[in-house]
């Protein structure tokens, strides 16, 4: 069964049991693969300690048997490994209590005069979200089961895709400038020639873009802590050919902040993360040629290529992004 219907019908112990069975199905999986189709270079994603994170933060008894689980997993897969095996756990971020303010965004944002949303829309789509999650609730499993195989699978895609893009068919676009959707990092410019329904000049682009981070650096919250550690514009990030592809503003939050309870719009959902991403990630590594001292700098996710083509005595192109870790 879908996740977001189980959490969002607060069946929680549901859907921790169909991670769990994920995992086992995944270690199965990598082990049957490295014994019966051996290679030079294997890997596997794990993905449920980023769902655990997300979603079980403020519950360490669950979070941590998910974590064991993972941990177990690893411990499997290793038995595999020899000497000559070189070995990397890596996580590409971190995780921390979420501070709530980015499910406050979209109404920053309004508040501010940057997006207009049409009048309306945001009570019909709460009543169409509290009908969806009593039925979740109230129905049993085969009644509902029963209902999506008359839909079809097809059909619930679409009912599902229609569901996210309902909150982007409430802008009112002639008179948004910015936008963001509860719960994001990002905010975009609604800009000419580039969105279909754009306002913004490209000649403001920038001046648009310096007021809302100025904007964001005098939000708070209730105790009159910044509600923004910073904001970086995608050029600063990022570069290449597909930059344009990325969003126009990244927001770091504040750890200190606490926004408590989501707007309602969120609450309608069911639940909302309590955890959010932090930078610090992890990497464990052992193997021929890995020595156990200290890092002498702090790595990024970047690096973590570049190393082992390194440690593997592969070539490392110059133009690839990161740096071999000392």
């Amino acid at each position: 069964q879908d996740l977001g219907d189980l959490m969002s019908a607060r069946r929680v112990n549901d859907a921790i049991a169909a991670w769990m069975e994920l995992i086992e199905t995944q270690t199965a999986v990598a082990e049957y693969l490295i014994t019966a189709r051996p290679v030079d270079f294997f890997m596997t994603v794990y993905t449920a300690s980023d769902w655990a994170g997300h979603n079980l933060w403020n519950d360490e008894r669950n979070l941590l048997g998910v974590y064991r689980a993972l941990d177990g997993a690893i411990g499997r897969l290793l038995k595999h490994t020899n000497a000559e095996t070189q070995v990397y756990v890596i996580s590409d971020h971190g995780m921390g209590s979420h501070t709530g303010a980015s499910y406050h965004l979209a109404d920053w944002l309004e508040a501010k005069g940057y997006m207009t949303r049409n009048a309306g829309t945001q009570a019909r789509h709460s009543i169409v979200k509290a009908s969806r999650k009593a039925a979740r609730a109230l129905l049993p499993a085969s009644v509902r089961e029963r209902v999506k195989a008359g839909l079809g699978d097809e059909r619930v895609g679409s009912l599902q895709a229609s569901e996210k893009d309902s909150f982007y068919s409430s802008i009112d676009w002639a008179h948004t400038s910015a936008y963001s959707e509860p719960g994001r990092h990002v905010i975009n410019i609604n800009l000419k020639g580039r969105n279909h329904a754009g306002i913004v000049d490209q000649s403001r682009y920038d001046e648009i873009c310096t007021r809302i981070i100025d904007d964001l650096g005098h939000w708070t919250d209730e105790r009159g802590n910044s509600a923004v550690d910073g904001v970086v514009r995608r050029h600063e990030v990022y570069s290449g050919p597909f930059t344009e592809r990325a969003s126009d503003l990244y927001v770091n939050w504040n750890r200190a902040a606490n926004f408590s309870q989501p707007p309602e719009e969120v609450r309608n959902r069911g639940f909302w993360w309590s955890g959010d991403h932090r930078p610090e990630g992890i990497l464990i590594c052992k193997g021929r040629g890995l020595t156990s001292t200290a890092l002498a700098a702090t790595p990024t996710v970047c690096d973590l290529v570049p190393t082992m083509m390194f440690a593997a005595g592969l070539g490392v192109p110059d133009l690839l992004d990161g740096r071999v870790i000392p």
